[in-house]
């Protein structure tokens, strides 16, 4: 039984929050409602936009870009990622109480700032060749992120997937000449169909889809919840579906995706593993592919929620591996590591094999999804306090970790084999310089394969071939680096200062 003292207390405490109440009754009335959050918008929701909600399934994260924050936990041992700036510098961070960027009045109606992520980008250009184009994609910057999904290409949920689209015809393809509105009153377009992978566009966003008080809106998100918790369908932003998409998985190939929480691009080249004969049509329920999905990731608390999102493909998680590992060091499976009969190293004589061979073992997967830990700023639509956030020292910082991984992918992959990499950053330092870095060091090993054929409605330019070093260091004031020896005399320069004080 419980001792009396502990009744007495538990007695003693209930004992006060009763007289509590009886005094806040007394003084005026119930507690005040909690304050207003959402600074007027009818689509935010008045609880705290950061809180994670543990198995809310319809709040799953719709972009493996994600929260890169979180993302670079697991390498903060490895990377010198300098802190946010601080409230003196002037950029004050987002707070509850500021609605996020696509909820203040427009730029034409306010005095506009030119924040250092615009000075930045400015500077490196990024393939823009006139005013109007930056205008067009700053605006698009603040806009909020539609709401995509693709369906399941799985044979096995063939049916389901037919089931489903029949189910909400009239919410993809609706024939009546009366939009819905949202509560602001604003016009929703109709859904757009993305025939490359199979999905959709919506024509607003997930705050005004799941907010809402329309009818059509309202039924469209119930639609949404329902069969994404049974694999049908996955949320999926559009940038996030190109990597696998361009790799071209088959049922025979062994896939490896490094960097993968929280599984967006894992579910999709699973799903594409289980797709038979190049399409999802067909009633092929007992199809098993000879290949496998292995999904790693550095956090294991990350590694937990991607065995979940994945847990909703059922017996195809069969194919699926999850592993937990630095991705730059990630084992290769081809290497023996004992004779399992005499427990001693398998380590064929030298003389048996080449000296290359011997020295670099052959790869193990077919193909590679490398998308690796970033800055982030590319996911500016649905987290505008990059706007104040941003510092260029993040990305020249990742620029090492980003190589090394680009590096072990290489390493592991397969002769004639393909890897595509990929960040959720504009930053050319984190994506051309990388790559270009990369195929200096493989010494024509690899190359470059266009990929203009595999996606065919994906609008695309050139890569950069040039680009800026620049820093920010000093009370935001943009410097330019014209060479790595001038980086090194101002790294001596300020040891010089520091030195007589020590």
């Amino acid at each position: 039984g419980i001792a009396p003292r502990a009744v007495a207390a538990m007695g003693g405490k209930r004992g006060r929050s009763r007289a509590m109440v009886l005094a806040r009754k007394k003084r005026g009335g119930a507690r005040s409602p909690p304050p207003d959050l959402t600074g007027g918008h009818p689509f935010e929701s008045p609880a705290n936009p950061r809180k994670k909600r543990f198995g809310d399934e319809e709040e799953a994260s719709d972009d493996d870009g994600g929260d890169e924050l979180t993302q670079m936990k697991g390498y903060a041992s490895l990377v010198n990622v300098p802190p946010p700036p601080s409230r003196d510098g002037g950029a004050a961070k987002t707070t509850p109480d500021t609605p996020p960027a696509f909820t203040r009045p427009a730029a034409s109606a306010r005095q506009h700032r030119v924040t250092l992520f615009e000075a930045y980008y400015r500077k490196q250009r990024l393939g823009f060749v006139d005013e109007n184009e930056w205008a067009d994609f700053f605006a698009h910057l603040r806009r909020p992120l539609p709401v995509t999904f693709r369906m399941s290409k799985m044979a096995s949920l063939a049916v389901d997937v037919r089931e489903a689209i029949s189910e909400g015809e009239d919410l993809l393809y609706p024939s009546t000449n009366t939009p819905c509105k949202t509560d602001a009153g604003r016009v929703v377009r109709p859904p757009r169909e993305l025939s490359w992978c199979g999905g959709y566009q919506l024509g607003c966003d997930k705050n005004a889809l799941k907010y809402s008080s329309d009818f059509t809106l309202r039924r469209t998100h119930q639609w949404l919840v329902r069969h994404n918790s049974t694999g049908v369908l996955t949320r999926q932003a559009v940038d996030s579906m190109v990597p696998a998409a361009i790799l071209g998985v088959e049922s025979h190939h062994r896939v490896l995706d490094l960097c993968a929480s929280p599984g967006s691009k894992t579910t999709q080249a699973l799903e594409l593993l289980h797709r038979r004969d190049g399409d999802g049509g067909g009633e092929t329920a007992g199809f098993e592919p000879s290949g496998c999905v292995v999904a790693n990731d550095i956090s294991p608390r990350r590694c937990y929620f991607l065995v979940r999102r994945c847990a909703a493909l059922g017996a195809a998680t069969q194919a699926l591996m999850v592993t937990n590992h630095h991705a730059q060091w990630f084992p290769n499976p081809e290497v023996p590591l004992f004779d399992a009969a005499r427990r001693l190293p398998k380590r064929p004589p030298p003389q048996s094999l080449p000296e290359a061979a011997s020295r670099y073992p052959e790869g193990a997967f077919d193909r590679i999804i490398c998308d690796v830990p970033c800055s982030g700023d590319g996911t500016l639509r649905k987290n505008p306090q990059i706007w104040n956030e941003f510092k260029p020292e993040f990305a020249i910082s990742l620029h090492t970790l980003q190589l090394r991984i680009a590096q072990r992918g290489v390493a592991l992959l397969k002769v004639g084999g393909y890897m595509v990499y990929s960040t959720c950053s504009f930053n050319p330092v984190e994506n051309e310089a990388v790559v270009a870095a990369l195929l200096d060091k493989c010494g024509g090993a690899v190359e470059i394969v266009d990929a203009s054929d595999r996606v065919r409605d994906l609008k695309r330019r050139p890569g950069m071939t040039t680009w800026k070093v620049l820093t920010a260091e000093d009370e935001g004031v943009i410097t330019e680096w014209d060479s790595f020896e001038d980086t090194q005399k101002k790294r001596r320069g300020d040891i010089r200062r520091v030195a007589p004080r020590v």
